[in-house]
């Protein structure tokens, strides 16, 4: 119990003691009166802007001539093989297009230019194709 009336004591003491009629008013602060003050300082002077240096001149751009660059050649491909050099060849079983074009001594890729529609992967007995 005395541990909560201690505190109690001091904060009522407080209270009646800052409510007493005794006061002196407040006096204002002023720079004369408080040392901590600073009087404030003088309106700074006009902004006169000093003169900026005249930019130094550039130099004169003069146009320069485009690259001559050579026009492309294209050259149109040619057929590998002419429809006049051409023969008909029948599928046997058990062969492959590529074994074909082996024993006619020519390539795949040149069987498969003159036969666009068939399918290397996918040849039937009795099947006509082309062969240089």
């Amino acid at each position: 119990m005395k541990s909560i009336l201690i505190p109690v004591l001091i904060a009522g003491a407080l209270v009646v003691g800052g409510c007493s009629k005794d006061k002196k008013p407040a006096q204002s602060v002023t720079p004369a009166n408080d040392p901590m003050l600073v009087p404030p300082m003088a309106p700074p002077a006009a902004y006169v802007p000093s003169p900026e240096p005249a930019p130094a001149p550039m130099p004169a751009v003069t146009a320069t001539p485009a690259p001559k660059v050579a026009p492309r050649v294209t050259h149109t491909a040619k057929p590998a093989v002419t429809a006049k050099s051409t023969k008909s060849y029948v599928v046997k079983k058990g062969e492959t297009l590529s074994g074909i074009a082996q024993a006619h001594k020519t390539t795949l890729k040149k069987v498969m230019a003159l036969n666009p529609d068939l399918d290397p992967d996918l040849i039937k007995v009795g099947q006509k194709i082309k062969l240089p």
